[in-house]
């Protein structure tokens, strides 16, 4: 019996490790982002649509705020790493992608997109921008979601939650009204 209990023990430990249940992917500091050669179309500091960066959202994080600043609308921002962080893509997937939250950003938010991506080319100042955010705002794992008020004052530092669209939205409406502390 008390073989059987170590064995399940074993077993328990190596999943979790295995399986992260913790709702983030390790942040190790340093991005292993493709760098882009001269010519490629790789993702750069913009308010504009890029290929790799989903619709709504922007990398200009200087433009985002004086953006939510003219609009009288708070900033959320996702430290990402899209193509290989699976809670990440878990969190595009549940919530992000979805129709209630669409509705929800495109009038109250201004969404930026921070990402440390292992294959998709990036310019060498949107790396650079994404790494001084990242410490500015202490991330150590990805998922990472910063909620700024249009001042550009941080209100909460949130990640992947269980429950959907419609929750995360009750959550950020709960953080900007100043109901919820995250």
């Amino acid at each position: 019996m008390k073989d059987l209990l170590l064995i399940f023990a074993f077993i328990a430990v190596a999943s979790a490790l295995y399986l992260n249940t913790s709702g983030n992917c390790a942040f190790s500091g340093t991005t292993a982002t493709a760098q882009a050669a001269a010519g490629d179309s790789a993702t750069t500091v913009s308010m504009d649509a890029q290929p790799n960066v989903p619709a709504g959202w922007v990398t200009d994080y200087q433009g985002a705020l004086a953006k939510a600043k003219k609009e009288g609308k708070a900033v959320l921002i996702d430290f990402t790493g899209s193509d290989w962080c699976g809670w990440c893509i878990k969190l595009d997937k549940e919530v992000f992608d979805q129709a209630a939250f669409e509705e929800y950003a495109e009038k109250n938010l201004v969404r930026v997109y921070l990402d440390f991506p292992n294959n998709k080319p990036q310019t060498e100042a949107l790396s650079k921008q994404n790494e001084e955010l990242a410490k500015k705002y202490g991330v150590q794992g990805f998922p990472t979601i910063m909620v700024l008020d249009s001042d550009g004052q941080s209100l909460a530092k949130i990640g992947y939650q269980r429950g959907g669209a419609e929750k995360y939205v009750e959550t950020l409406k709960g953080i900007i009204d100043g109901t919820e502390k995250s």
